[in-house]
């Protein structure tokens, strides 16, 4: 339900936090940090559950003719491009602390998840309940950065951007509740898929 290139793009920035446990635990040793480290700790763990998910089930439709050894290699070198892009990028952004990473996630995800809806032609693996938890986030974290993290978080841009994403969360759940991209229940290779209910 998760595009592929969010959670390559979570995962990096999550990892990227994590391995660095003596800047927040030593260096900084701030409360927050400490907190923020162990959060992302979980996410990174979440990750690596949604990685599993994409192999397990991501093959039929991102690449069928591959062998499951084979496609496990490709996300494995996508994975290592992922965090080798993450950390150059980083490294330009001059924020050691990691606090403008998480309005890149978050604009990436609408963009991305529309990108798949239109590519699936339907909301399939997408609810309205999922992209409206993400929309209420994104508007408080944007909210509660814009209020306690200082002038760095009241600019035009960063306001600007943490708005894109919450309206861009918005625009998704509206539209992945529309009857119009309703999943039809036909599987990637045609067959009906039986839900249990």
């Amino acid at each position: 339900s998760i595009p592929l290139v969010c959670t390559y793009y979570w995962f990096a920035h999550d990892f990227g936090v994590v391995v660095r446990f003596n800047d927040w635990f030593n260096v900084y040793g701030h409360w927050y940090l400490q907190v923020f480290w162990c959060v992302l700790l979980t996410a990174m763990l979440l990750e690596c559950f949604y990685l599993y998910q994409v192999y397990r089930y991501g093959r039929a439709e991102l690449h069928p003719r591959a062998s499951p050894r084979a496609f496990m290699l490709l996300l494995g070198v996508g994975l290592v491009f992922a965090l080798v892009t993450h950390e150059f990028f980083k490294s330009a952004f001059g924020d050691p602390l990691f606090q403008l990473d998480p309005t890149l996630t978050m604009l990436a995800y609408p963009a991305f998840g529309a990108a798949m809806l239109l590519r699936r032609g339907s909301n399939r693996g997408q609810s309205t309940t999922m992209w409206a938890c993400f929309t209420v986030m994104t508007a408080g974290f944007h909210l509660i950065a814009y209020r306690w993290f200082g002038p760095a978080f009241q600019t035009i841009y960063y306001v600007a951007a943490g708005t894109a994403a919450t309206l861009g969360g918005l625009v998704m759940t509206l539209v992945v509740a529309s009857p119009q991209w309703r999943w039809n229940g036909v599987d990637f290779d045609g067959r009906t898929v039986v839900v249990a209910r």
